[in-house]
């Protein structure tokens, strides 16, 4: 008996697209990052892709829903013999806290003048905002130096409690940097001429001329200035421009 060949069919395997989410910083946006697997057999080369996939908020949060759309499948002849089952899938992943830094900035003021610190400054920087995101003020306290009295030097300027603008400070783990506040001399209030040995009467000579401020801070000082004094008086003619003319300037010298 002779047989006749027979035929058989053989369909495709339904492929099922699994994803795993990816962890990412806050950044202010919804977009998510995953990866693809699937129950391809053996060997077989299937390559998958996805279109988009996001969060459902932006917010920081743990195990927070990641939704995949646009799944495909792709590697050739391998890739022919299953049928795509789903072209979305879920999964989850988490939204970190994101770095961000207040740096308080440098200040100058003058001896003699006062600076208000405290609550709602904006005399700061922030680094590692969210594209769009703002910081409304932050509080900046000062070790001194504010006072009008206050001697010159440098002092620290902290920030803390930022606060405002259209940030949210959950996502974010802050950090506070510090500035430097500088109070310099302020305003001449006098000078002081000063001879290094004793002068007659008539005679040039070289003096040193400190302006000093109302808190006797030295503002300049001045070592080359030449002057000349007269019996009458006991003042000092200041020569300013050293051509040799006195008489540009006058102070009283002390003693």
């Amino acid at each position: 008996t002779i047989q006749s060949p027979s035929s058989a069919t053989i369909t495709a395997t339904a492929l099922t697209v699994s994803a795993a989410g990816v962890n990412k910083p806050y950044d202010g946006t919804t977009a998510a990052t995953v990866t693809l697997s699937d129950n391809h057999l053996g060997s077989d080369v299937v390559t998958e892709s996805y279109a988009s996939a996001s969060f459902t908020d932006s917010n920081l949060g743990t195990g927070k829903t990641v939704s995949v759309s646009g799944i495909s499948i792709s590697g050739g002849a391998d890739a022919a013999n299953y049928s795509l089952g789903n072209t979305t899938a879920g999964t989850t992943a988490n939204i970190t806290a994101a770095p961000l830094t207040i740096l308080a900035n440098n200040q100058t003021k003058a001896f003699g003048a006062t600076l208000t610190l405290g609550a709602g400054q904006t005399a700061f920087s922030a680094a590692g905002l969210a594209v769009g995101e703002t910081v409304g003020t932050v509080t900046l306290t000062a070790s001194g130096g504010t006072a009008a009295t206050a001697a010159v030097g440098t002092y620290t300027i902290t920030p803390s409690a930022v606060t405002g603008g259209t940030f949210t400070a959950a996502n974010y783990t802050i950090t506070y940097t510090t500035g430097t506040l500088t109070v310099v001399p302020g305003a001449i209030a006098s000078y002081v001429v000063t001879a290094t040995t004793p002068q007659q009467v008539g005679v040039a000579f070289n003096v040193t001329v400190t302006a000093m401020d109302s808190g006797s801070n030295t503002v300049t000082s001045d070592n080359s200035t030449v002057v000349t004094m007269t019996s009458s008086t006991s003042n000092a003619q200041f020569d300013s421009d050293g051509n040799g003319t006195f008489g540009d300037n006058t102070a009283t010298l002390a003693g």
